[in-house]
């Protein structure tokens, strides 16, 4: 059974660490999206996920 907290800044993760969130964090260079919240800021933590949906929808 999956855990639902980080394991390095222990905290809550979306559903799974393989979340769309997460993966977009992990490639920002944090451990997950919780954490990428927390050290951005709610405005720039969205503006990343935003550009990272945007180009994966290009990719399609």
């Amino acid at each position: 059974m999956e855990s639902n907290r980080c394991l390095q800044c222990k905290g809550d993760l979306p559903e799974s660490s393989y979340h769309f969130s997460n993966i977009v964090a992990l490639r920002h260079g944090f451990c997950c999206f919780s954490c990428m919240l927390a050290k951005l800021g709610p405005t720039r933590a969205y503006a990343n996920l935003a550009t990272e949906k945007e180009e994966a929808r290009r990719r399609l």
